[in-house]
């Protein structure tokens, strides 16, 4: 009965069911493996009719051989089979491991990265410390000079009011002497003309 395994090929759906306007109801792409499948197990079903065909004419030893011949090919496939089995497991089994090198490799360096970013907070934080402290000691010192420069302005100005205070006194103190002289001078003519 090894022509009824052509039914256990998965059957495609015809174009036709498918509208042609509607690209989202189209069948996916099928994969190279799956393409593999397929040709194989046409190549199967070829195979299998050939041998049907030749198996009609011939005698029981016959296909005794033929069947001892397919027990050893069936044999030599489920070697096969256990063998791709082994390897799908390793590769699997590898590809496992390395993910999972590369999973904490990553959370290494993630680990890394998160370190490396505190430190450099730290820094800055102490950097923006030490720069505002340097900035209040001097704005302080520019305080303190304005006040002092304040405090001169202020004595100089008390300085030069009373400068000008008294030079305002000399001023008027040299009037009235000029005044003063002037009536002498007239009185003194006053005396000296005669009657």
């Amino acid at each position: 009965p090894v022509h009824n395994h052509h039914h256990h090929v998965r059957k495609m759906s015809h174009p036709d069911e498918y509208d042609d306007n509607d690209d989202d109801d189209l069948p996916p792409e099928p994969s190279a493996q799956q393409k593999a499948m397929e040709e194989a197990s046409t190549a199967e079903r070829l195979r299998a009719r050939e041998l049907e065909r030749q198996e009609a004419d011939l005698t029981a030893d016959q296909l005794r051989a033929v069947l001892k011949q397919e027990r050893r090919r069936t044999a030599k496939l489920a070697a096969d089979l256990a063998a791709l089995k082994i390897t799908a497991v390793q590769l699997q089994a590898q590809a496992e491991v390395h993910e999972e090198r590369s999973v904490n490799s990553l959370m290494r360096r993630l680990d890394q990265v998160q370190q490396e970013k505190g430190r450099i907070i730290v820094e800055l934080e102490r950097e923006e410390e030490m720069m505002t402290n340097t900035l209040q000691k001097q704005l302080h010192e520019l305080q303190r000079e304005k006040s002092v420069l304040q405090q001169q302005i202020d004595r100089e100005k008390r300085s030069n009011s009373s400068l000008s205070t008294h030079l305002s006194s000399l001023q008027e103190s040299n009037n009235l002497d000029g005044v003063l002289e002037e009536d002498e001078e007239y009185l003194a003519e006053e005396e000296g003309m005669p009657l």
